[in-house]
């Protein structure tokens, strides 16, 4: 395993997902679960799967199953931002039922599932040629790419859509700290794409890799955002 992925997978995920889990504990403790924050938690939750089932294929060393673990790894990472989008749109519109919402957010995330392990098949190349690192063609880093960066033009029209709704300076300075945590860390994993469509062996995936980490921070940002909005 050469060190980006070990970095990525055991230190900056692995500390992402704890650290995570601590805020949902947290969060939910001081809190309670609610409608207007109850997207906040799957968007952690989605995160921490997808780093617990990188560190479960790590140790494994089957093509066709690693593949489609990874296609389930990388559907939580995409999930993530889409959950901050529902985020938003709670607060738009508070009134729209929250099963509704469930239902077309889990198509969505079962859409990319669906395209994660078409271009399994022919885009990615995960086997004992590359280490058991993942590589990807230049379709599957388009795709990856052009799906991140369609969810945060998204999450940050939705995101100014709340901003101008909010006539609270405090408020609005509050929702400004959320904006910045919850974009910085869904461009935070744009590092995933840059380290995995280089060569295995190349030294600039620790440069993807070390991006990867301020998803620490950000999330942190988020956090502590989020549960001072409406205080």
């Amino acid at each position: 395993m050469d060190l980006a992925r070990f970095l990525s997978i055991f230190l900056f995920q692995g500390m992402g997902s704890c650290f995570l889990i601590f805020l949902c504990i947290n969060y939910v403790k001081n809190g309670g679960v609610k409608k207007e924050n109850v997207f906040f938690l799957i968007f952690c939750s989605f995160f921490v799967f997808a780093a617990l089932i990188n560190m479960l294929y790590a140790f494994m060393f089957n093509e066709s199953i690693v593949t489609i673990l990874y296609a389930l790894s990388m559907m939580g990472l995409i999930g993530a931002p889409i959950a901050l989008l529902f985020l938003s749109i709670n607060f738009l519109w508070y009134k729209v039922d929250l099963r509704l919402q469930f239902f077309i957010f889990f198509v969505l995330v079962g859409i990319n599932l669906f395209i994660l392990l078409i271009l399994g098949e022919n885009h990615l190349i995960i086997n004992n040629s590359t280490k058991w690192t993942p590589q990807w063609d230049l379709s599957y880093f388009s795709w990856f790419m052009i799906t991140f960066s369609v969810m945060i033009i998204f999450n940050v029209i939705f995101m100014l859509k709340v901003y101008t709704k909010i006539t609270n300076p405090v408020e609005r300075k509050k929702w400004s700290g959320f904006m910045i945590g919850s974009i910085g860390a869904c461009v935070a994993l744009i590092g995933i794409g840059i380290a995995n469509v280089q060569a295995y062996d190349s030294p600039y995936r620790i440069v993807g890799t070390t991006m990867l980490a301020t998803v620490l921070i950000f999330a942190y940002i988020t956090y502590r955002a989020l549960y001072s909005i409406g205080k």
